[in-house]
């Protein structure tokens, strides 16, 4: 917990930064409603010789349905960015620093990206070799001994506190096979980069599509849930700024979505 722990019912983001988070989310919408535009829209030609992602079946049965699942995706894929910037702002309204996309930067031994090279290995099974975060630390830090080698590495989120510095790596909760390796190796480095200085490193899925209690795992051949090293959902924004942030950042999305509600309707 970034922040101690205080009533639910206390507003944890500030108007100033909820007022940046509406304008973030409203960019994305803007970004969407541009490309959708439904005077640009082309007229669509159910028997075309070709053409990208046909569905004429769909089309002629329920073009909205084709539609607004192709507005949709276009809202999912502009989502990362937009999150990382909502992350900051919450951050920052707790009175702590942020910023998203940073590069990580500094010397490595060669070991111990090797180490980490194993650890991501495709094709890992957790029946010997279960995730844990605690040891690979210590390996790594054995490891990272004698000649170095300069390194880099992209993380979505950093946070620093008083006392602490966090990283966050964030991914849609229904991942593909390959990001939950990709987070794990991105998240190992940059634990390996800011030697000796110990930081927390979390991978993100930014919601549970279960529900709010339902159990998630994700990834878990690579990702050591038990020992904490990912957030789901409302533990992650909840981190950020304090117990109740969760339903506050849910509120706002619904928020924007209310004003630009009939905007968006129009591009079906």
């Amino acid at each position: 917990m970034l922040l101690p722990p205080s009533s639910p019912t206390t507003p944890r983001i500030q108007t100033a930064y909820r007022q940046q988070i509406v304008a973030v989310l409203n960019q994305l919408v803007d970004a969407v409603v541009a490309k959708y535009d439904p005077s640009s829209r082309i007229p669509y030609d159910a028997l075309a010789l070709k053409g990208k992602n046909q569905k004429p079946l769909m089309y002629g049965l329920f073009p909205e349905v084709v539609r607004g699942s192709e507005i949709e995706r276009s809202l999912s894929s502009r989502l990362g960015t937009v999150l990382q910037k909502v992350g900051k702002a919450v951050a920052e309204s707790g009175g702590n620093t942020a910023d998203h996309e940073v590069t990580v930067r500094g010397e490595v031994a060669p070991d111990v990206l090797e180490y980490i090279r194993k650890l991501v290995r495709p094709g890992r099974s957790t029946d010997n070799d279960r995730p844990d975060i605690r040891a690979e630390m210590q390996t790594i830090d054995g490891l990272n001994r004698g000649s170095m080698v300069d390194h880099s590495v992209k993380i979505d989120l950093r946070v620093e506190t008083e006392e602490r510095e966090y990283y966050f790596d964030l991914k849609t909760p229904s991942p593909n096979s390959d990001q939950p390796r990709d987070m794990k190796d991105r998240l190992m480095r940059a634990r390996a980069l800011r030697l000796p200085v110990a930081v927390d490193a979390y991978a993100v899925f930014y919601y549970n599509p279960g529900g709010i209690e339902a159990p998630y795992a994700a990834g878990g051949v690579y990702l050591d849930y038990k020992g904490g090293e990912v957030l789901v959902g409302r533990q992650f924004w909840d981190m950020l700024a304090g117990p109740g942030t969760y339903e506050e950042v849910l509120s706002l999305f619904a928020e924007v979505g209310q004003q630009r509600r009939q905007e968006l309707l129009s591009l079906l």
